[in-house]
């Protein structure tokens, strides 16, 4: 399976710029988890070629396959999100190298530009693959190969900073408060 564009997605959880160690194991990636509305042309678009994949790589039984495994996100890379979106997980193995990641211009970004990040929208290209393991064990996921920002979005999870608390000054009678 060739990869594919998504566009104009939501970005959530990424890491694009440093690999992580999300299990603790030494197995750095990079990744990004991107919001989709469901019944979209994308979903669709996703849905389809992880459906076509799965066949290449387990002939005739593709659609069995993706129905064992579709409510394992370790195993199956689209999940359901909420009543209005689906969530695609998107993994690039260090080893791999960083993803490509540009601006609406392809200009190269880095993690100082502050762009992209959580909640903005970007594109985003990805290869679908699929393998099978001992004791009839199956993966169907998406690898990440890189991410254009498109657009500003409400950013995910901003940090409290002091401004977002009142001044309460100094207390008339000079006791602490508390």
């Amino acid at each position: 399976m060739q990869k594919f564009q998504l566009k104009d997605v939501r970005l959530s959880f990424n890491a694009l710029f440093e690999p992580q160690d999300f299990n603790g194991n030494q197995d750095y990636a990079f990744n990004a988890k991107l919001l989709i509305e469901k019944g979209s042309p994308q979903h669709k678009q996703i849905e389809q070629a992880l459906l076509e994949v799965a066949e290449e790589s387990f002939p005739g039984k593709g659609k069995q396959v993706i129905e064992k495994i579709k409510s394992d996100p370790a195993q199956y890379c689209l999940q359901d999100y909420d009543d209005q979106y689906v969530t695609l997980a998107t993994k690039r193995k260090a080893k791999a190298g960083r993803p490509v990641v540009v601006d609406q211009n392809r200009n190269p970004l880095a993690e100082g530009d502050g762009k992209p990040y959580s909640g903005c929208y970007v594109n985003v290209l990805v290869r679908p693959w699929a393998m099978g393991g001992k004791g009839n064990k199956y993966w169907v996921r998406c690898g990440l190969e890189g991410v254009q920002f498109a657009r500003d979005g409400q950013a995910f999870g901003q940090r409290t900073t002091a401004d977002d608390f009142d001044d309460l000054g100094e207390t008339d009678d000079g006791k602490d408060i508390f």
